[in-house]
């Protein structure tokens, strides 16, 4: 019996290699999915970006074709071409969709119609959707226009028609939390949607001596939604404030400038503000891009994971880190809906543990570093045990079965 033929879409990192600089986080969980598929019945097909070549190549039973360019309309012919290939052999397509993989606003604009060009060929496209767009804030901060410019009025609207359109002719949704389900509950048939949690890969985990300073880790892109900015400028007033108090921290800023957003010049600003603030305060230290082989020592001298976002607008790659590696962490306020995904839930609930215990108030930054400066031994160990517990549930070999249920049903 011949088998079926999926063609999975996306960005996708450098051949052998899993954490690739120059690709967004999104890239790496496309290479876990990709992995974690059960092929016993289908064969896999990745169109991803192209670098400085097109490529085809082999890794292990996976085909991978480098044929499509990011931000020009031109990647749309390239897959519609590829598509047309495979029509005969493949009905099924796996989308990775993320704002600014593909492109330009303009450019990403266009993927419905592709997935419409798609389907009339008769393929089912099952789109990943790494970021719902609810917030005006969100875009006013990505795109630096003012809060109340009647361009962003213009922006979000063309977004939310978007997200509405996109989920329309996609033929099944998968989010990653809970809480990106609940903000399509008002755009699209929620009986389409499917929460697969964020998986988590199996390391070993690297145990850290007791040092004399409480070592906070930020780990991922430099963003204004996920904080960045915040947890240094929280850290230099708490400094300030409290200078008998100010060693007794190192901040760890693990990640470089977004690949995505590195030309837009409203984010270079905001990034190069932060470099500046670090490189005058021997307690921040900012690594810039971090390679996978560097992961174990990053996360090894970290004694605590500090999630500041300021905004949900995608599952978080960082939090499946701390679950990776088994760090206590907490979370801001803003992020608590994280913890009503289901199998979050069930964690709490087996081990008694409070959701406010993970996380801290934006807008009481100096409770932050008092609480990590009182926090007990046995309550960081507890947060160790939770994600011990969330890495086992969310282990990509068990994610990657429940893809192909979807990409099959």
């Amino acid at each position: 019996m011949s088998k079926d033929t999926v063609l999975v879409i996306t960005s996708y990192p450098s051949k052998d290699t899993k954490h690739d600089k120059g690709v967004s986080g999104l890239a790496s969980f496309a290479k876990n999915t990709v992995e974690s598929i059960p092929k016993d019945n289908i064969n896999i097909i990745v169109l991803a970006e192209k670098k400085d070549k097109f490529d085809v190549y082999k890794e292990g039973d996976v085909l991978v074709k480098r044929i499509w360019q990011r931000n020009t309309l031109r990647l749309y012919f390239q897959l519609f071409k590829q598509a047309w290939i495979y029509r005969k052999v493949s009905n099924k397509i796996l989308l990775e969709f993320e704002y600014s993989v593909y492109g330009s606003n303009f450019v990403t604009g266009f993927m419905p119609i592709f997935i419409i060009a798609a389907r009339v060929l008769g393929y089912k496209t099952v789109s990943v959707m790494h970021q719902v767009i609810r917030s005006r804030e969100i875009l006013s901060q990505n795109l630096g226009l003012a809060q109340r410019s009647f361009k962003l009025h213009i922006v979000y609207f063309l977004t939310q028609i978007f997200t509405r359109f996109f989920t329309f002719v996609s033929s099944h949704i998968v989010v990653l939390d809970e809480v990106h389900k609940q903000n399509l509950k008002d755009i699209t048939n929620i009986k389409k949607v499917t929460v697969i949690p964020h998986g988590v890969e199996q390391r070993d985990v690297v145990q850290k001596e007791t040092g004399k300073k409480i070592n906070l880790l930020y780990f991922g892109f430099l963003a204004w939604y996920k904080g960045a900015d915040w947890l240094i400028d929280s850290y230099l007033e708490f400094s300030k404030h409290n200078p008998e108090l100010a060693d007794k921290f190192h901040i760890t800023m693990a990640g470089g400038e977004s690949p995505t957003q590195s030309v837009n010049p409203k984010y270079r600003e905001y990034y190069d503000g932060m470099v500046r603030k670090a490189n005058e305060n021997k307690n921040i230290t900012i690594t810039g891009f971090v390679k996978e082989e560097d992961f174990d020592t990053i996360f090894g001298n970290a004694d605590i994971q500090i999630l500041p976002y300021r905004a949900i607008m995608s599952s978080s790659g960082p939090l499946s880190w701390a679950f990776t590696y088994e760090k206590p962490v907490l979370l801001s306020n803003i992020l608590s809906p994280y913890l009503e995904t289901e199998d979050i839930k069930e964690v709490l609930n087996e081990l008694k543990i409070s959701s406010n215990q993970f996380t801290f108030n934006l807008d009481k930054p100096f409770k932050l570093f008092e609480r990590l400066l009182e926090m007990p031994k046995p309550d960081l160990n507890r947060l160790s045990e939770f994600s011990r517990e969330v890495k086992g549930k969310r282990n990509w070999k068990w994610l990657g079965e429940k893809y192909l249920s979807i990409i099959l049903s």
